[in-house]
């Protein structure tokens, strides 16, 4: 895989980690389990002792779960949990759609966030006590519209984490402060930099963009439009809408904020283009790599 560091915005983001004056905030957005790149650039982080550093957390599906690893100052956000428990076919298998069932199971995935199948889950309760908030991105199954919800406990965590990872229109109902939720990357918070701007005032985000750069983004594929038409998926055509176009609308809102005025923005995309699907143990030790070294080179590059 290529090793080039691939950014947008402005890079000085990252002497905000050693400015006690500035408010730096991290979004880290969705990517399913390619964002195993984002848990080896926070793998990065901790090394350094600069998990403590940021004033407020934004995750968006996956993004969620991985800042709260970090938060958590967990050893996990990476090779084993992106690795092994998400490539698990316990978490996402299309096949039992055929005996009625869901095909993303968001029960394991809570198991595996919780530390119940192999003990290496968020440690939440350390997360929460961490001075900054996370506010994690839903999306509201029915209409589309974006929830964003701010983690007040424990329990909050482990469920914002599982149910941001549900992948929308394939997991069973769920329901989160008595509102239908799924996975927030197909609303029009996708990339909540400016919502986030409104919210907590910051001088610096540093945005995981969780995918690849694309100046010319495209609707979603074909074969997903037809998968999302079909019996496999549950999702109205209002959700389908939204999902077919969200690529153009975070690439279009990427572009939009790192030129905004007076607050500096940092976006670290993908190297390349990967399907999160085809991402298996190998890719994603890969992945963990690069991004370790992806948020090295950044560091270097600014002489911190």
């Amino acid at each position: 895989m290529t090793e080039a560091v691939v950014t947008t915005g402005d890079e000085s983001v990252l002497d905000a980690f050693y400015n006690p004056k500035a408010k730096l905030a991290i979004v880290a957005c969705a990517g399913g389990n390619r964002n195993a790149l984002t848990g080896g650039a926070f793998i990065s982080l901790r090394r350094r002792r600069l998990g403590s550093r940021p004033d407020a957390f934004v995750g968006v599906s996956s993004g969620i779960a991985t800042i709260g690893f970090l938060m958590g100052n967990g050893v996990a956000p990476d090779i084993k949990v992106f690795a092994q428990d998400m490539s698990d076919k316990r978490m996402f298998d299309l096949t039992r759609r055929f005996w009625g069932g869901h095909p993303f199971d968001v029960d394991y995935v809570e198991r595996v966030f919780r530390g119940l199948e192999n003990r290496r889950g968020i440690r939440a309760h350390e997360a929460i006590k961490h001075r900054a908030p996370l506010y994690a991105v839903l999306g509201h199954a029915q209409t589309g519209k974006p929830i964003i919800r701010k983690a007040e406990d424990a329990e909050d965590i482990w469920k914002l984490a599982s149910y941001g990872a549900a992948v929308t229109g394939f997991a069973r109902p769920l329901t989160y402060r008595g509102l239908p939720v799924t996975d927030g990357y197909f609303t029009k918070h996708n990339l909540p930099v400016e919502w986030l701007i409104a919210q907590e005032q910051p001088t610096d985000v540093l945005v995981f963009a969780g995918k690849d750069f694309d100046p010319k983004p495209r609707p979603s594929s074909w074969l997903e439009q037809a998968l999302y038409r079909s019996g496999y998926a549950r999702a109205n055509s209002t959700v389908q809408d939204l999902i077919r176009t969200r690529d153009i609308r975070f690439m279009q809102t990427a572009e939009r904020v790192v030129t905004l005025p007076r607050v500096r923005v940092l976006i670290v995309w993908m190297p390349e283009k990967l399907s999160p699907i085809k991402i298996n143990e190998e890719k994603s030790r890969e992945l963990v790599r690069v991004g370790y070294r992806t948020m090295e080179a950044l560091f270097k590059r600014r002489r911190l």
